[in-house]
């Protein structure tokens, strides 16, 4: 979901690809009205972006799921540095 994809926040303005993809994660979870007491899980999750996202910006309880062992230890890795519970 993340590499395919951007969202164009402002068409008068140039944005980074980084930017076009923080706008996309923004539209679902605004789409999917998350809040710190909702739970969430991301099946196929890869590097934990969506998960870290959601759990960053709205509170909620995100889990990510991946079959892939260095993307779940890159993804814990980076919710970890970024002060979130890891369980």
């Amino acid at each position: 979901m993340i590499y395919t994809s951007g969202v164009i926040g402002n068409s008068d303005v140039e944005e980074s690809l980084e930017t076009l993809q923080d706008n996309k994660l923004a539209v679902v979870c605004n789409k999917l009205d998350l809040k710190p007491e909702d739970r969430l899980l991301d099946i196929g999750c890869g590097w934990g972006t969506l998960v870290a996202y959601a759990s960053k910006n709205s509170g909620c309880d995100a889990t990510g799921v991946t079959l892939a062992k260095n993307q779940a230890k890159f993804g814990t890795d980076r919710i970890e540095k970024n002060g979130v519970r890891v369980l």
